[in-house]
């Protein structure tokens, strides 16, 4: 058995975040991969766990649990999924990954294909359609209406308008000829970024998402959602049936306030 393997990527990895060192295995943080997605690394090129010692398995596996932890404390998703494959790349590698009812591929694994996107006419005379599904089928909806409505009327930055959230959330958009409107359903029951464009407010596109949007919701068995409602929509989200909580705060150096609606 060799130590190193020259084509082995494991063997030479080093682009990635190490969280710690143990004896014969680290901890990393994925880089440019999924969302939160962990890995423990034995050190030398092992193909099978059954090759190590007892003394070495129960080093890995004390490894594999105290990474467990420390995902789940950063992290605090509805499932952890721990998974040892290595049928690409034959070194012995635990995947702890976080996972959330919200995520593109839930309930299946990481590895499997997104869940496919749906859509649906919302108005025949003018070709509204609205869509639901993933970040990576919706973007091209919800990047022009955010830069738009956030970025551009509101000032808010790039930096605050991005984040993460966005891969790991459901996602609502509507549109005609061109991008109309869209909101998101992240990982602990917020709805957020809901956005319609400036020529198509005060005709009902908002309700309508936000309506599909709870309804996601609820089919992922959420029993309340909340929203960070800006100073000027609180009377949208009292009329669809948001209740006020707590006091008013700043995000994104605007007024908010936070809202719940308990299904």
């Amino acid at each position: 058995m060799n130590d190193f393997n020259e084509n082995c990527p494991l063997c030479k990895q080093n682009n990635h975040k190490v969280l710690w060192s143990a004896k014969n295995c680290k901890a990393i943080e994925v880089v440019n991969e999924n969302f939160g997605l962990h890995r423990i690394i034995w050190n030398k090129h092992v193909k099978e766990i059954s090759e190590l010692t007892a003394r070495e398995a129960l080093e890995l596996m004390q490894n594999v649990l105290k990474l467990e932890k420390y995902v789940k404390a950063r992290y605090n998703p509805d499932k952890l999924n721990v998974a040892s494959l290595g049928n690409q790349t034959p070194h012995i590698h635990i995947h702890v990954c976080p996972r959330w009812k919200t995520d593109p591929w839930w309930p299946n694994t990481i590895w499997s294909q997104t869940n496919k996107s749906t859509w649906k006419l919302a108005n025949k005379e003018n070709g509204l359609n609205i869509w639901s599904g993933c970040w990576q089928d919706l973007n091209k909806i919800a990047i022009p209406v955010r830069e738009s409505v956030f970025i551009g009327e509101q000032g808010i930055s790039s930096s605050d308008e991005w984040d993460h959230f966005d891969d790991i959330s459901q996602h609502v958009g509507l549109m005609n000829h061109k991008p109309v409107g869209t909101g998101r359903l992240g990982p602990d029951g917020r709805i957020g970024r809901l956005s319609v464009i400036k020529n198509q407010r005060g005709i009902g596109h908002g309700r309508m998402i936000l309506n599909e949007l709870e309804k996601i919701a609820i089919c992922l068995n959420f029993k309340q959602v909340y929203v960070h409602s800006q100073s000027e929509a609180l009377h949208f989200y009292k009329k669809a049936g948001y209740v006020e909580t707590g006091g008013e705060f700043v995000e994104c150096r605007k007024p908010h306030q936070k809202m719940i609606k308990t299904f």
